[in-house]
């Protein structure tokens, strides 16, 4: 795939001609009118050469002979089932398999480290399950956040350099592959890189295969050998073909299973870019959409007596129906209703029904919080029920370095921006005078636990980050510092960028933030490969919300090293990208 024998190939596309309407039409006549049986040989060699059966396309008999319609051209790549669930989904799954064969406790890191990987944005990356190794249950999404995350944890668990290299390259692209390949807007450029990608992710599968592959003796996983001795158990339940011959086998002995690369799913990845240059960006075209309303189907099953629940269905169907209806019917009330309020007509109530206190705070509970304006550039609650006297919660936390100079910092970053001192990458020192000019209101900071951070997209929408201190603290800013050299990262290099802390006592390792100068949250994984340090900072309060997902143990400790991950969304590939 991507080879220049495969670019001749695929300039070679079928077309809906005479020829093949004629081979058609003259297989048709000798079934329907002459009676030949469907395995005759003539059928076979009117029809076999081109891989067509005796059936008409309605779009061939009703568009082609006065439009000169190509109804071959209809069909489109299917990301989903191709490629999310289709060559990662196998393409992960022997990789699993290659953890069985490296042997030791290389499974339970596997788990442990996909675990431990935290969540981003609203449900962009979920909570992976416990037992990621077993794949089961799992929907495209799942195979999707597996595997733009999937380069934190293989890192380091082949014990051969060669094949850790091997498979990280692989990843990259794979990852770079299906983002370029969803996004919802596309240029000449990123079409350009999705086809070299698409070259690159061919060589990368093909030295995965004939490298790494070989080198271990691989076999099916305990999911796939019970799986087929169940099927096993069946048909000779049945009694059918060879299966009445092994009735007493069980067929739980492990087979030998070898990456392939000859399945269609595979040859079709070359399609997608000349697909999107005919029909638009995959976002058009894509069974995502059908397959969502599974949910809706799911949901109103759950209402049924699970007996006759197809009619029971439809009954819920029509039902929602009729209420979104009458949801439409007050929604324009209301509003015509508001309309003769701000030009002070006077107003006659829908219902003049009092509801109760109760009734009322329940669903003031329930609703939805106050959208905030999107022409903001962040929003912060203005509430001030939680707050400390800063004399009284600095010497609380004597101990702790991040509080090391905290007032002094706090007024002249205060100070820098009632002045509009735009921030350069480090904290500017303020006189003395100044500093004594400044009063804090009761002496008290206030603590809030998000801000939203409304940021536009690549493709020209409007979207939002809640970055939350205690859950998502991480954020994305423009770099003040020039790119290190001795770590290799970005696209060329097929690596992620790395990031980690610095000692606690280096300089000043602890400062202020303009939220003016926040980008968009950011999603940042450990690397286990690099294993923890203590060093670099003691317990703190600095670390609230870092250590989520780890054991207890670590959580007063900091990984050497942090990836930070560029394919999370579309979006935060084009910030990487660029153009």
């Amino acid at each position: 795939m991507g080879v220049l024998n495969d670019l001749h190939r695929r300039n070679k596309v079928r077309e809906d001609n005479a020829d093949i309407q004629a081979r058609i039409k003259l297989a048709r006549k000798w079934i329907f009118e002459d009676g030949v049986p469907l395995t005759s040989v003539w059928l076979k060699r009117t029809l076999d050469p081109m891989s067509l059966t005796p059936t008409r396309n309605a779009f061939s008999a009703k568009l082609h002979e006065e439009f000169g319609f190509n109804f071959y051209s209809m069909y489109v790549p299917d990301l989903m089932h191709e490629f999310e669930l289709g060559v990662w989904k196998s393409t992960l799954a022997h990789l699993v398999r290659l953890l069985h064969a490296f042997g030791g406790d290389k499974i339970q890191r596997f788990n442990e480290r996909y675990r431990m990987i935290p969540t981003f944005g609203r449900s962009t990356i979920r909570r992976f399950v416990n037992n990621m190794a077993d794949l089961k249950k799992l929907a495209a999404r799942d195979y999707e956040d597996s595997l733009q995350c999937s380069m934190s944890v293989f890192d380091g668990l082949p014990d051969n350099a060669q094949d850790n290299r091997i498979i990280l390259d692989m990843l990259f692209t794979y990852g770079c592959w299906h983002a370029l390949a969803k996004l919802r807007l596309h240029t000449d450029d990123t079409l350009d890189l999705l086809d070299t990608m698409t070259v690159q992710l061919g060589q990368s599968t093909r030295r995965f295969a004939r490298t790494t592959c070989k080198k271990y003796d691989t076999y099916e996983l305990p999911r796939e050998s019970a799986a087929r001795g169940r099927r096993t158990a069946a048909l000779a339940n049945k009694g059918k073909g060879k299966a009445r011959a092994s009735k007493n086998s069980t067929g739980t002995t492990r087979k030998r299973k070898s990456y392939s690369l000859k399945t269609y799913k595979y040859h079709s990845l070359w399609d997608y870019a000349a697909h999107i240059r005919r029909y638009g960006p995959s976002d058009n075209w894509t069974t995502q959409i059908g397959e969502l309303e599974h949910r809706h189907v799911k949901r109103f099953y759950a209402r049924t007596n699970k007996r006759g629940h197809a009619k029971q269905i439809a009954r819920h169907v029509h039902l929602e129906g009729k209420i979104r209806k009458k949801a439409a019917i007050i929604e324009r009330e209301r509003e015509q209703q508001r309309e003769r309020q701000s030009a002070r007509e006077p107003v006659t109530l829908m219902s003049s029904r009092p509801q109760s206190s109760s009734h009322t705070r329940a669903r003031k509970d329930l609703a939805p919080e106050e959208a905030v304006d999107p022409r903001q550039q962040f929003h912060i609650a203005e509430s001030e029920r939680d707050y400390d006297d800063i004399s009284t919660w600095i010497a609380r936390h004597r101990t702790d370095p991040a509080f090391d100079n905290f007032l002094p910092r706090l007024s002249d970053h205060i100070i820098a921006r009632l002045k509009g001192d735009a921030f350069q990458g480090e904290e500017l020192e303020c006189s003395v005078a100044d500093r004594s000019a400044l009063r804090f209101v009761a002496n008290r900071i206030y603590h809030h636990h998000r801000m939203r951070l409304n940021y536009t997209t690549y493709d020209m929408r409007r979207s939002q980050d809640v970055i939350d201190p205690a859950s998502h603290p991480d954020i994305m800013t423009l770099s003040h510092e020039d790119d290190d050299e001795n770590t290799p990262h970005g696209f060329k290099a097929k690596r992620h960028p790395r990031v980690g802390f610095v000692p606690h006592d280096d300089g000043i390792p602890f400062g202020f933030l303009d939220p003016t100068v926040v980008i968009r949250g950011s999603h940042i994984i450990p690397l286990p490969s690099f294993d923890h340090t203590p060093g670099l900072l003691p317990p703190s309060i600095a670390r609230h919300g870092q250590n989520v997902y780890e054991k207890p143990e670590y959580h007063d400790q900091d990984y050497q090293y942090y990836m930070v991950n560029m394919f999370v969304d579309r979006d935060m590939l084009m910030r990487y990208l660029g153009g």
